[in-house]
C-alpha cells in the first residue's frame, strides 16, 4: 500500500535531500554507471537527465488538477497497484471503474486481493482532501514523469516529418569538456565543431537516466511532492554535484583564480563569498 506522511513532515530541507541522495548510492544495483562515460558525460548526462525530468513533470504535477472524488482516488490507488505489478493494464482503469459506478471501492479491494496489497479505508472526502493525499498524488505523478523521462532519449517524434524517427544524439566539445546534443538542432544552429555521432548515444543516456531514476527517483520525486511550484525545492541547483555527477562551483575554478581577482580589485568580494557558502549549506 501506499505511505501516507503529513506534506509539512515531507517538505525536506535541500540538505536533508542531498543526504538521502548520498545514502541511496549503494541501495540499488545497476548494471550501468554513468562515470563510466567519463567526467564530463556523467554531468551532462546528469544535468539532461534533471532537465528532462522536470519538463516532464511541470504539467502533470503542477499544472493538473487533482481529482478528489471517488472514482478520482479509487483510480489513482488501483494504478498505483497496476504500476507496480501490472504496468499494461493501467490503461482498463477508466473502463473497469466505469463498470463499478458507486461500487469502486468493491472494484479496488478485488484489485488488493489479487495483487495481496494491504487494503486501505473506503473513500472519505475529508481524507481525499488532505494534505496526504495531496502529496501521495503528487508523488505518483512525478512518478510517471521519471517513467517518461527514462523513455526520453529513445522516443519516437511523432510531430517529425519522417514520422516515427529517434533523436538523433551527439556529443559536442574537447575532451573534458564534452556535453550530450540533439545533432539536428546543433546543425541547425550552426555548430559544426568538435561534434561527434559515433556510438548508440541513446542507449548510453537511457541506461544513465535509468541509473538515476532507479538510485535517486523517490528523492526526486518527493521533492516535488513536496513543493507548491516546480523549482520550489532547489533541487535542480544542486542534485548532479551532490550525487557526484558533477564537480562542485569551487572545485571547477582554478587554484589562484580568487586570489588573483581580489588583487584586481584590490579587495575582496564579501556578497559572493556568503552566496557561495549559502550554497553549500542548501
Amino acid at each position: 500500500s501506499r505511505t501516507r506522511c503529513k506534506t509539512t513532515q515531507n517538505r525536506f530541507s535541500m540538505s536533508r535531500l542531498v543526504a538521502l541522495a548520498l545514502s541511496a548510492l549503494p541501495s540499488v544495483f545497476s548494471a550501468f554507471d554513468p562515470s563510466s562515460l567519463g567526467a564530463d558525460l556523467h554531468c551532462s548526462s546528469c544535468e539532461m537527465f534533471l532537465e528532462q525530468f522536470f519538463m516532464e513533470a511541470n504539467k502533470p504535477v503542477f499544472g493538473t488538477k487533482r481529482d478528489t472524488s471517488a472514482r478520482g482516488v479509487y483510480k489513482m490507488r488501483i494504478i498505483d497497484i497496476y504500476k507496480k505489478h501490472a504496468p499494461n493494464k493501467t490503461h482498463l482503469v477508466d473502463s473497469m471503474l466505469r463498470h463499478y459506478k458507486k461500487k469502486e471501492h468493491l472494484l479496488y479491494q478485488k484489485v488488493c486481493y489479487h495483487y495481496g496489497e494491504a487494503i486501505e479505508p473506503a473513500y472519505n472526502k475529508d481524507d481525499a482532501e488532505s494534505e496526504e493525499e495531496e502529496f501521495a498524488w503528487k508523488r505518483s505523478q512525478a512518478e510517471m514523469a521519471l517513467q517518461a523521462t527514462i523513455e526520453g532519449p529513445n522516443k519516437k517524434d511523432e510531430k517529425d516529418k519522417d514520422k516515427g524517427s529517434k533523436t538523433q544524439w551527439a556529443v559536442m566539445g574537447k575532451e573534458g569538456e564534452r556535453k550530450y546534443v540533439d545533432f539536428n538542432k546543433a546543425m541547425n544552429n550552426g555548430v559544426m565543431d568538435n561534434i561527434s555521432t559515433g556510438g548508440d548515444l541513446g542507449k548510453q543516456l537511457e541506461d544513465a537516466f535509468t541509473f538515476y531514476a532507479e538510485q535517486f527517483g523517490y528523492v526526486l520525486t518527493s521533492a516535488l511532492a513536496s513543493s507548491k511550484r516546480l523549482y520550489d525545492s532547489g533541487i535542480h541547483k544542486t542534485f548532479c554535484v551532490a550525487v557526484r555527477a558533477c564537480a562542485s562551483k569551487e572545485a571547477k575554478e582554478p587554484e589562484g583564480s580568487k586570489e588573483s581577482a581580489d588583487e584586481d580589485t584590490g579587495q575582496a568580494e564579501p556578497v559572493e563569498e556568503v552566496e557561495e557558502i549559502a550554497h553549500d549549506e542548501l
